[in-house]
């Protein structure tokens, strides 16, 4: 029997699943998903920011306490905290930063509320036949509204919306809209967020 050709040959390819999860948000806002091991750390940020249905108009970066931290350089130049990274996220892949089942790495968005996901490597394996990536498989609650102020602020709005006798009530349920409700999570639709955030060859695999 003849060999296979080389062109014909492809190794597995290896998949994250990921758990991300909001720091110092009780009942935890968190999310289940599949990436390809390969992706860059700033195709991993797009993917939170749909995720969590954030804007990107904030600076970001990703840090592993005592290894080092990775983001735009460019970006950070700009607003004068390029000593803050170590490395660049754009040229750095996922799977040489975290490798090992229950590897942490964090994220922090928006420098001045100061959101931090804790991002904890579940599994690595191949993908599976026909499996679609990236994937949302779970996750729980709505997430923060962009630029309410942290997770201080996300309590106090959760207070707010929920006391029609708080000073804030009326002002702060227009703001962040009549129907939103803290408690969804609608996993169809951040699978098509995240699919158009980080749409192209990279993530065809």
């Amino acid at each position: 029997m003849r060999e296979p050709s080389r062109a014909t040959i492809r190794l597995p390819q290896l998949v994250y699943v990921l758990d991300a999860t909001v720091n110092e948000i009780d009942p935890p806002i968190w999310r289940r998903f599949v990436v390809p091991a390969t992706i860059t750390l700033e195709q991993l940020h797009w993917a939170l920011l749909a995720l969590m249905e954030w804007s990107g108009a904030h600076l970001w970066q990703f840090e592993r306490p005592g290894k080092g931290c990775w983001g735009d350089p460019e970006l950070l130049a700009e607003a004068f905290l390029e000593d803050e990274v170590t490395g660049d996220a754009r040229r750095t892949r996922l799977m040489d930063v975290i490798s090992r089942k229950g590897s942490k790495l964090l994220y922090n968005y928006d420098f001045g509320d100061d959101w931090w996901i804790t991002l904890r490597l579940v599994e690595h394996r191949s993908r599976q036949p026909g499996e679609v990536v990236p994937a949302v498989l779970d996750g729980s609650r709505n997430g923060p509204p962009g630029d309410v102020g942290g997770p201080w602020g996300y309590q106090n709005l959760l207070e707010a919306i929920r006391d029609p006798n708080h000073p804030e009530h009326a002002e702060l349920r227009q703001w962040v809209g009549e129907s939103w409700d803290p408690n969804a999570f609608d996993r169809e639709r951040l699978q098509a967020a995240v699919e158009q955030a980080i749409d192209g060859p990279p993530w065809m695999i």
